[in-house]
């Protein structure tokens, strides 16, 4: 997982609007992949990060505002490859990622944390959105960061676990 997310870790372009954890997976909760993330010191939490409500700020708080997403495994290739590609403000592309190679590497973490995976986010979208593929609708989000928006994706499998945090300002 590591080895296949590398190149997107490092990317100076990328660390401007995603970041990623990876850890063993098995017993871990999501929100001790998220923490790191959001309070690394070289993380901008962003201009709102006061703002009511206010942001999470330990690892039980953070617990508190990720939900389970109970959908197949293959319904979030979609919404992965969205993660890796789209300015969750405007909903337009960014990054240097095109469509494809998005798609082929959240196709790979999904079978790489495996298919008895359970996944977590801040974010809810209706189940159209999930059975479609269509994310470009109303969801509802419990903010982690202080940017306007922000997204986290959690999979816990039993031998890896990953979180990709999106961010964006409007």
């Amino acid at each position: 997982m590591r080895e296949l997310l590398a190149p997107l870790m490092r990317d100076a372009d990328v660390r401007l609007y995603l970041r990623i954890e990876v850890k063993g997976g098995g017993a871990v909760d999501p929100a001790d992949l998220v923490y790191p993330i959001i309070f690394s010191p070289d993380f901008d939490r962003g201009p709102y990060q006061d703002a009511e409500p206010k942001r999470p700020s330990t690892v039980a708080e953070l617990s508190s505002e990720l939900f389970l997403v109970d959908v197949p495994p293959t319904r979030l290739v979609p919404f992965l490859q969205m993660l890796l590609t789209t300015d969750f403000a405007y909903l337009e592309s960014r990054g240097s990622l095109s469509q494809q190679e998005a798609e082929s590497i959240a196709r790979k973490v999904v079978d790489l944390v495996g298919a008895d995976a359970r996944w977590w986010s801040n974010v809810e979208y209706p189940k159209w959105a999930w059975e479609y593929g269509d994310f470009s609708g109303d969801f509802g989000a419990n903010p982690l960061t202080g940017h306007t928006y922000d997204c986290a994706m959690v999979g816990v499998g039993d031998s890896v676990a990953v979180a990709f945090l999106v961010y964006s300002d409007d």
